[in-house]
């Protein structure tokens, strides 16, 4: 097995990738160029005998991790309202493309919380995108 940096030559095979994929042929901004966007940290081909088995690129962006005070969502939502558009011209300035934020989960593990619900529809308005993500910490 190797990995290799991903090249235009990869485009090709890539593109044929993409289409055979049920999510991301429904997304005409997935696109074999974004493998080479220049705000990456990289990207990479990981290969076995029988040819490429995935490609993967590294963005850089913010993680953002919250602790909530008990206090009237309202505010929660001023202070928003007032930070993020600063914080994400703060970040952009710095070279970072993206900010994340990881709605809590619920005791199971796998169901968000009410109030994760609100926020993530909330955060909505600023240009965050709801993903369901499956996290395994390192």
């Amino acid at each position: 097995m190797q990995v290799r940096t991903i090249t235009e030559k990869d485009f090709a095979p890539l593109k044929v990738q993409i289409a055979l994929d049920p999510v991301h042929s429904q997304d005409e901004t997935f696109k074999p160029e974004i493998f080479l966007d220049p705000r990456l940290l990289g990207s990479i081909v990981a290969e076995d005998s029988q040819g490429s088995v995935m490609y993967v690129s590294f963005s850089r962006e913010i993680r953002v991790t919250i602790q909530f005070c008990d206090v009237d969502p309202r505010r929660v939502k001023e202070v928003f309202a007032h930070y993020i558009p600063k914080f994400a011209k703060e970040f952009q300035s710095k070279g970072y493309t993206g900010m994340n934020y990881v709605a809590g989960i619920g005791d199971t593990g796998t169901r968000p919380t009410l109030i994760s619900r609100a926020l993530t529809m909330f955060l909505t308005t600023f240009n965050f995108r709801k993903e369901v993500v499956q996290r395994k910490p390192l």
